[in-house]
């Protein structure tokens, strides 16, 4: 097993190849990225990357740990912050999608209220995975909402509104 935690410094690849690190080490294997300046992209062949904070020449939202989220800043690097919850259903808000719809009962309706990316992995779901309750709604109530790389979903009467779903695999 292999363990990378980097917590400050600059990073970035002198092979010229715009990658910084490669995830292929197998099970039990992770890369945690807690601060510094990472130039170049993290490509994880197996497992996922954990990114708690730091600067990124990269969009690494999809790496984001919970409660974190990626923002491009005013210099054009990926800032790790704080993330707010932009996902609700009624009152009760959420941080992820997954959260969200795990959360989700017959005819509620899922309100994504931020434009982002959102990424919905293969397997998130607890109880039948990719199934979703009965009569659920998802409403992006701004533009800009995208679910990116999801899996296939399984739903009796979905509506959605206002959501893009790019890149979805099976």
């Amino acid at each position: 097993n292999v363990v990378v935690i980097v917590n400050g410094g600059e990073l970035k690849s002198l092979s010229g190849s715009n990658h910084v690190f490669y995830h292929t080490a197998g099970a039990g294997s992770s890369i945690t990225v807690n601060g510094g300046t990472v130039i170049g992209a993290i490509l994880p062949y197996t497992g996922t990357p954990i990114v708690n904070g730091g600067l990124f020449s990269v969009d690494v939202s999809a790496y984001c740990a919970y409660a974190k989220t990626a923002k491009q800043n005013a210099d054009g690097l990926w800032e790790v912050v704080d993330a707010e919850k932009t996902i609700f259903i009624g009152a009760n808000g959420y941080y992820t999608l997954e959260e969200a719809l795990n959360a989700a009962k017959d005819g509620d309706t899922v309100e994504i209220k931020a434009a982002g990316s959102y990424v919905l992995k293969r397997g998130a779901l607890s109880e039948g995975a990719y199934s979703l309750p009965a009569n659920l709604t998802l409403v992006g109530t701004v533009d800009g909402v995208q679910v990116v790389n999801g899996p296939t979903i399984r739903a009796n009467n979905l509506t959605i509104d206002n959501v893009d779903f790019v890149n979805p695999s099976d």
